[in-house]
């Protein structure tokens, strides 16, 4: 019985000196994904240009193939890690942090965030459990409109 017991104390220390990321290695990261967004957007800008190009040209199967890449690298180049402004049903508005599959909210604390297809979940567990569902929509990457599990809406945007 003692050994189970200490053997829990030191489970349960070893979990909690888990260190967090540190505010300026998260700055860091944060600032590389804004600018890898910025080109990701100035590459999707470009091909549309030789769309509508090649669209005036007459010449539709290289059309076609352009509007086919916009629409695949629209679909796969969404990328949720960074800062997030979100504004609640209520009027109320918090920063989040994505990284690597979860979410820090403005308390500091880790949510499990799940992304398929176009739909992004965040698990809340806890003392509070519930989530939230927001929508990706490919043609405004910025802005994620979502509910919770109490029906509170809210809109997230990119800062």
């Amino acid at each position: 019985m003692k050994k189970t017991i200490i053997a829990l104390l030191i489970v349960s220390n070893i979990f909690s000196t888990a260190k967090e990321t540190p505010y300026d290695f998260q700055r860091l990261k944060d600032l590389h994904a804004k600018n890898i967004e910025k080109i990701n957007q100035q590459y999707i800008q470009a091909l549309d240009k030789l769309r509508t190009k090649y669209t005036k040209k007459g010449d539709l199967e290289v059309a076609m193939m352009l509007d086919d890449e916009i629409r695949k690298y629209k679909a796969s180049g969404f990328k949720l890690d960074g800062k997030w402004k979100v504004i609640t049903h209520n009027g109320k508005s918090y920063t989040r942090y994505f990284s690597n599959g979860e979410m820090i909210d403005q308390n500091k604390q880790r949510r499990r965030v799940e992304i398929k297809g176009e739909t992004i979940t965040i698990f809340w567990e806890g003392r509070r459990k519930g989530w939230e569902k927001l929508k990706i929509d490919p043609s405004d990457p910025d802005s994620l409109k979502g509910i919770n599990s109490e029906g509170g809406k809210c809109v997230y945007i990119r800062n």
